[in-house]
């Protein structure tokens, strides 16, 4: 367990920390130190910090300008009238002192927003350094590993799902696929959505072709399709439509952070905002949709294109089922304190999806532009008060 003798407790950036598992985004030091906290008054001093990561490192810098500059022009209608340059330092200042990378400045529209209302955010970076001082050592692993997921939490999924991971699971799959001749198929360690595939074969022969294609280069798990409820389906028939609730837990007491439904859009399979989907905020205490939909190109969406159903109002089927599944996963293993979970609403009612030990915060914040830090961190004070009283 964390010691606060390991935290940094000054008022703003008592939990900062740098996550090992993900690339190093930062170089702290006492002069990166000072010029950062000066940058964030005197705009010269923001143009000083950047130059100072672009000397560190150029070919990253001058990598992530070519990012940046397909993401001004991607996001160009809230960035009328903007320098490209004067924003490219800005984002270089924001990922490198708060932690915000550049989708985030986007989605946040951090070009706007005081130093205060920057750093009320949870930045992309930091939610990996949150998670690893809240979690469990063996949640990491649990949550990422689709497999392992399943088998500690099979009674929530209420569906069939296997591992296809080398030649020993042949017998498993034909045997599966012969239940389930069409089924989703996951890469074991993928995330926002890439490699799913729908996958229907049609014959043993057919289902072994597939095997052998696909199973040595990129193991998986297959799982039996989600037959969406038809309140749900209204939105969009052709994905799963799923909910992501962000909970921090005590003890016992669940606190629910917020959530967003994540919507598909013309006949994609899957809903993740970063495969073309939209995504709109839920009030998690009556299970309505409380914003319109956006995408991850900030386009706004009041109706569903293609359905033309109504996002702002939208009232979630069983709702009270919803919270008592998402309460009963939180408390499930211990150790799972701040964890994301996605969950479907199906034939049988709502069933869990997958959980995300550093489920991304942008649903949450971008379209209330608001930061949930304030809130994190009074949660974070109790947690360790409690555990280390």
């Amino acid at each position: 367990m964390i010691e606060n003798k390991e935290l940094n407790l000054t008022e703003e950036g008592r939990y900062f920390g740098i996550s090992p598992r993900i690339a190093r985004w930062k170089e702290p030091s006492e002069f990166e130190n000072k010029l950062g906290l000066a940058a964030e008054t005197d705009l010269k001093c923001r143009s000083l910090y950047s130059e100072y990561y672009r000397h560190l490192n150029p070919d990253y810098y001058n990598k992530g300008k070519e990012i940046a500059r397909k993401l001004f022009d991607t996001h160009a209608v809230i960035f009328q009238g903007c320098d490209f340059e004067t924003i490219y330092e800005d984002m270089v200042y924001c990922l490198h002192h708060y932690g915000l990378d550049f989708q985030d400045y986007c989605m946040f529209r951090l070009h706007d927003k005081s130093e205060r209302k920057r750093n009320e955010f949870v930045s992309d970076k930091l939610r990996y350094h949150y998670c690893d001082i809240l979690n469990a050592p063996e949640v990491e692993e649990l949550m990422t590993d689709k497999l392992k997921c399943y088998k500690e939490y099979s009674e929530f999924y209420k569906r069939d799902v296997i591992g296809v991971r080398s030649e020993s699971d042949r017998g498993s799959f034909i045997e599966f696929v012969s239940r389930h001749p069409k089924f989703i198929y996951k890469p074991l360690t993928a995330h926002s959505g890439n490699g799913i595939r729908l996958v229907e074969v049609k014959s043993e022969d057919e289902a072994i072709d597939w095997f052998n294609k696909t199973v040595p280069d990129n193991p998986g798990v297959i799982e039996e399709l989600i037959i969406q409820g038809d309140a749900m389906s209204v939105l969009h028939p052709s994905s799963i439509n799923t909910c992501r609730l962000t909970t921090f837990t005590i003890g016992e007491e669940v606190v629910i952070m917020g959530g967003g439904l994540r919507i598909g859009k013309g006949d994609a399979v899957v809903d993740n905002g970063g495969q073309g989907g939209m995504y709109a905020n839920i009030d998690p205490v009556n299970g309505i949709i409380a914003t319109w939909a956006h995408d991850y190109a900030n386009q706004e969406f009041r109706f569903h294109p293609d359905t033309g159903v109504q996002i702002i109002g939208f009232k979630l089927p069983e709702w009270d089922n919803a919270i008592d599944l998402i309460k009963s996963m939180a408390t499930h293993h211990k150790g799972t304190t701040l964890i994301a979970w996605d969950i479907a609403y199906s034939k049988n009612g709502w069933v869990m999806v997958e959980g995300n030990d550093n489920g991304a915060w942008c649903i949450m914040q971008s379209n209330l532009q608001k930061g949930l830090k304030p809130e994190l961190y009074a949660l974070m004070d109790r947690y360790f008060a409690k555990n280390n009283g």
